[in-house]
């Protein structure tokens, strides 16, 4: 079972529905809004339709837009065989140009085996990532962190949910927002901005107990903050 992500500019209704005729019936097919900051990071590829080549303009920027928020592959489906759209699109990073008139198990091939082959390649990233954040290692049960495999830091309680959060995210930007949900339930608490950046400072200090470990929290201007591991 796979996750696709249909982005079209026109006719999105008719377009999903003939895109869930298309493809097998255990894919997960949903509609992107192309103008919304959406979560992407469960689409296995992204697939851009080209209903008439006047919209070329538009569907490059939103290729090139969406192209660094997460690993998914990106598709361009063209409705006419046209050389140059299809270099065009490829040289600003689609993975593939199909066409309307290219044969349907031939492209459902070529994607079913480039989505297998992208999902192989992240679980090595993420076997990867696994190993290097052994150097860091909550532990639920002490409200505490281990760092280098060595010292054991003890958290207060909302320290160490803010850290959760985080490390939930690796090295992905965690928004204000949703670390203010994580921490305080209660939308009345005032000052959450200060009294983050308050936990986030004691967390530092703490963290940095361990000599030549790095500084894992970093802060994202404007956006939020990210674990480095």
């Amino acid at each position: 079972m796979y996750h696709i992500g249909l982005i079209a500019l026109e006719e999105q209704e008719g377009q999903l529905n003939q895109w869930r005729n298309k493809l097998p019936g255990d894919w997960i097919i949903r509609f992107i809004e192309p103008d919304k900051e959406l979560n992407l990071e469960h689409i296995d590829l992204l697939l851009y339709i080209e209903e008439t080549s006047s919209q070329i303009g538009e569907i490059c920027e939103k290729l090139v837009s969406l192209k660094d928020k997460s690993d998914f592959l990106s598709w361009v489906w063209i409705q006419e065989n046209n050389r140059m759209n299809r270099l065009v699109y490829l040289n600003l990073g689609a993975d593939f140009v199909a066409y309307s008139d290219m044969n349907q198990a031939e492209w459902l091939l070529i994607m079913t085996n480039a989505i297998k082959r992208n999902q192989k390649k992240m679980s090595y990233q993420n076997f990867d990532l696994k190993k290097e954040s052994q150097k860091l290692e909550l532990i639920e049960r002490n409200n505490s962190v281990l760092l280098g495999g060595e010292k054991e830091v003890l958290l207060t309680r909302i320290e160490f949910r803010v850290l959760n959060t985080l490390y939930d995210h690796p090295k992905v930007t965690v928004s204000y927002e949703e670390l203010y949900a994580s921490v305080w339930k209660d939308n009345r608490v005032e000052d959450k901005s200060y009294r983050l950046s308050n936990i986030i400072f004691h967390l530092r200090k703490k963290m940095g107990v361990v000599p030549n470990t790095p500084e894992f929290i970093k802060t994202v201007r404007s956006k939020g903050y990210m674990l480095d591991i």
